[in-house]
């Protein structure tokens, strides 16, 4: 048994900073969203150490380690982030 591990045979997780134990080796991410409270229209994403974090959908089952703590983490689908602007003055006026 690991520390991540408990005597259940659960796993450890953690979504947006709060932990969780999961009682199968899978979950998807429909089921993280339930285990974090967040609306169903969020997205979910699996926390990839020097790589792109990965998108986890509603109905896709990801394995866990019970070596290692998996970190999710939720969030808008929809963002601006990295979106380009117009260049020059923006008319705020409108």
């Amino acid at each position: 048994m690991t520390s991540e591990t408990h005597d259940s045979g659960s796993f450890q997780i953690v979504v947006d900073q709060k932990s969780f134990e999961w009682p199968k080796p899978t979950i998807s991410g429909a089921d993280i969203k339930g285990l974090a409270g967040v609306d169903a229209t969020y997205g979910v994403w699996r926390e990839v150490v020097g790589s792109d974090d990965a998108m986890v959908p509603d109905f896709e089952e990801v394995s866990l380690n019970p070596a290692h703590v998996a970190r999710f983490f939720t969030g808008s689908r929809l963002t601006t982030q990295g979106a380009l602007l117009p260049a020059g003055p923006l008319d705020w006026s409108r």
